[in-house]
C-alpha cells in the first residue's frame, strides 16, 4: 500500500478530518492533502508524528516486502471493521448502496468542516425515500369535495 493510502486510510479510520490532523501534527491542511495526493510524502521528523498521532507504523517499502504489508494492513483493520464488513456483506444489494452513499456524504461532510446536517438540502435526495414517498397514499379529499361528490353520486 502506497504512503499516501496509508495515512488516508489510518486517518479515516481514527474518524479524523484532513484539519484536525494537520492541526496535530503541526502543519497546514493543505500538506496533509498534499500527502494523500500522492504530490508528496512528509519528511522524516514529520512522519513520526503522522504515526505518533495516527499510532500506527508507515510502511516505507510500500508493499515490496510482503510481511511489512500485512503488518501495514492489520495495523489499519481492528476486528469491529471486519465485523462490520461482515454485516455489510450479507445485505442486498439496495441496502448496501445506502450504505455507501450515506459514508462517502458524512466524510464529505467532515472533509467540509463537520456541517453534514446543515447542508443535507443541498445534495440529492436518497432514491429509496422517493420511492417510498411515491407509493404513499394519497390524502383524503376535503369535507367539501366529499359532500360534493355525494351529492353527485345522489343525483346520478
Amino acid at each position: 500500500m502506497l504512503i499516501k493510502d496509508q495515512i488516508r486510510a489510518r486517518r479515516e479510520q481514527l474518524g479524523i478530518s484532513i484539519v484536525d490532523l494537520a492541526e496535530k501534527i503541526g502543519v497546514t491542511d493543505q500538506a496533509v492533502r498534499h500527502w494523500e495526493s500522492g504530490r508528496s510524502n512528509p519528511s522524516k521528523r514529520l512522519a513520526q508524528k503522522v504515526e505518533s498521532v495516527l499510532d500506527f507504523r508507515l510502511d516505507w517499502t510500500e508493499g515490496a516486502r510482503h510481511s511489512g504489508s500485512a503488518s501495514t494492513m492489520n495495523a489499519l483493520l481492528d476486528q469491529q471493521d471486519i465485523d462490520l464488513l461482515l454485516v455489510i456483506c450479507r445485505l442486498p444489494f439496495d441496502a448496501k448502496t445506502l450504505i455507501g452513499e450515506f459514508a462517502r456524504l458524512h466524510l464529505a461532510a467532515l472533509d467540509r468542516g463537520g456541517r453534514a446536517i446543515n447542508e443535507r438540502e443541498s445534495t440529492r435526495p436518497i432514491p429509496a425515500f422517493i420511492e417510498k414517498k411515491q407509493h404513499a397514499k394519497p390524502k383524503p379529499e376535503s369535507k367539501r369535495q366529499e359532500a360534493s361528490a355525494r351529492t353527485r353520486k345522489t343525483k346520478a
